[in-house]
């Protein structure tokens, strides 16, 4: 806001997909489809995490592998772009915090989110971004809405 107060544009440096590692949270229509453009189109290594087991077979060729929600702690570090995709409801809600994602993640990753806002704890994640224990985040959605 500040640069276009000022009528300027700086851009950011921000790492590109080709050859990197992206993984998404919340692998049904929505991640695997983003799954497939990053993985076919960018030749990006992906990693989906879902609740639920994923059999179907299509799908299944959307990732380079797919993984549990309980092996999230353990794929964050490999995540150069680390996606959210997943829908608000009490289990969600609040889940990405610094404990269970900011900290484990790389601080050269990138955190996006395209399901709900509050999924994530805002503060967290601007604390994360302050304190530069990630590059950057992109944000579809907020807690608030509109922001």
């Amino acid at each position: 806001m500040e640069q276009q107060a000022r009528k300027e544009w700086k851009g950011h440096d921000i790492d590109v997909l080709y050859d990197k590692t992206m993984a998404i949270l919340g692998f049904g229509s929505i991640g695997s489809y983003c799954g497939k453009v990053a993985r076919h189109g960018f030749h990006t290594r992906v990693i989906g995490i879902d609740k639920f087991e994923v059999k179907d077979p299509y799908v299944r060729t959307c990732a380079d592998k797919i993984v549990g929600m309980d092996k999230l702690p353990e794929v964050l570090p490999e995540a150069d772009f680390f996606v959210s995709v997943l829908p608000q409801t009490e289990e969600t809600t609040n889940l990405l915090t610094n404990e269970t994602c900011f900290s484990k993640m790389k601080p050269s990753a990138i955190f996006m989110n395209i399901g709900r806002g509050k999924v994530v704890n805002e503060e967290h994640l601007v604390q994360a971004l302050i304190d530069k224990r990630i590059a950057g985040a992109v944000l579809d959605v907020t807690s608030e809405e509109p922001l």
